[in-house]
């Protein structure tokens, strides 16, 4: 079985470095690079051929924009498809909305359980859509009513 490739971009170095070991520690993937701001995500993305991107929401240049920028280069086909997971402790529910109009396949919420963290990555490696807050829930009802 091949592990997925998988850039950590979180600007909170302890949140980064757990994170780096937790996923690293799962043959399910592999941990092909780390990144502290969305500014060269897509670069990063390229670079290490990563296959599932975990995004903090709050980061600099992270969150919508980033997201938004790593679809857009995957329609230009400048990127080979790419599953974004976002990871926040908290976001409104209008953030959720625009992450997931921007195709994130994830919205994880910092601070849940580790041990859950890797089978969680696997279902959206594997295209499931995964939400596990409130917010999130809300988010996906009012896009699929159309707000």
């Amino acid at each position: 079985m091949r592990a997925t490739p998988v850039l950590v971009a979180d600007d909170d170095e302890l949140f980064r470095t757990a994170l780096v070991e937790v996923v690293g520690a799962d043959r399910r993937f592999e941990v092909v690079g780390t990144r502290t701001s969305g500014a060269d995500v897509v670069r990063a993305v390229h670079e290490s051929r990563a296959e599932l991107v975990l995004l903090d929401v709050r980061m600099p240049q992270g969150g919508v924009a980033a997201a938004r920028a790593l679809r857009v280069a995957v329609a230009q086909g400048q990127l080979d498809p790419v599953r974004v997971v976002a990871l926040s402790a908290h976001a409104p529910t209008a953030t959720v909305v625009e992450l997931l109009r921007e195709g994130v396949v994830g919205y994880l919420v910092k601070g849940e359980p580790a041990r859950d963290l890797p089978d969680l990555l696997a279902r959206c490696a594997a295209g499931q859509v995964v939400l596990t807050s409130p917010s999130a829930a809300t988010a996906l009802r009012q896009l699929v009513e159309g707000g």
